[in-house]
């Protein structure tokens, strides 16, 4: 018994090794026997659940990602983590109903108050419904728990421009203000107008160019759509990416 349970973990720490180092496929087939084995325990099961589920959302495979996390949720329904990842696995999804990702993260919330990123993750979940103010009070509490967490100013961010506003300032005045340091309200707003200016370029064209410029240094002009963020590959000695223009945001 406790070499089959010492070769059940030896599996699970291969499959988490070959996943770390890229090799999913081989990461795939030592988790799917490892849930196979019926010695595994419950934790353990989870754990290889949480894996496979990662390994199918870096693919885009949001479908048999949610069938992972699921099958996760009936083993420990009341985690807070598989409930905020399968909100996840939901609104990254443009076939999936944002009302099950919605009622996901109210879960997770409710086990886990504290936690900034199920905030932010509901903010957008919102956005998807159609609730701009509900999204504003999410961001607003996220906000609140990590005032100055790059990656919570960045959800915001996001979630500030699908409010379909080009100035930052007028959302806030409309829809509430945020208490921010000087420097978290400049970053707000250096995010903001990159994600304005993102969907403006999207709605313009479905595929991004790759644009080259010279590996001396100075960068070509861009369309007057305004600047984007392009990965130039033929500069040398390797690839660097377009400096975001802010000026050209709302051009």
């Amino acid at each position: 018994m406790d070499e089959s349970l010492s070769f059940s973990d030896e599996l699970l720490n291969r499959a988490e090794r070959l996943a770390n180092s890229g090799q999913t496929r081989d990461a795939r087939r030592c988790l799917e026997h490892f849930i196979s084995l019926p010695e595994v325990s419950a934790a353990s099961r989870v754990a290889g659940y949480r894996l496979l589920a990662e390994i199918h959302t870096e693919q885009k495979e949001l479908k048999s990602a949610r069938r992972c996390l699921a099958a996760a949720l009936i083993l420990e329904p009341t985690c807070p983590d598989l409930h905020y990842r399968m909100g996840q696995a939901i609104l990254a999804d443009g076939e999936a109903q944002p009302k099950r990702a919605w009622n996901h993260l109210n879960l997770a919330i409710a086990m886990d108050p504290s936690a900034a990123k199920l905030w932010s993750a509901l903010g957008r979940a919102a956005l998807q419904l159609h609730r701009p103010k509900e999204a504003v009070r999410c961001f607003r509490k996220c906000l609140s728990l990590r005032p100055s967490e790059p990656h919570v100013l960045d959800e915001l961010a996001r979630g500030l421009a699908n409010l379909n506003s080009e100035d930052l300032s007028a959302v806030m005045m409309q829809k509430g203000s945020f208490a921010l340091r000087p420097q978290d309200r400049n970053y707000l707003q250096r995010q903001f107008r990159m994600y304005v200016a993102l969907e403006s370029q999207e709605r313009v064209s479905e595929e991004p160019a790759i644009l080259s410029f010279p590996s001396a240094g100075k960068l070509r002009k861009v369309s007057e759509a305004g600047a984007i963020i392009r990965i130039d590959r033929a500069s040398s000695p390797a690839p660097r990416l377009l400096a975001f223009n802010v000026n050209n945001a709302d051009k």
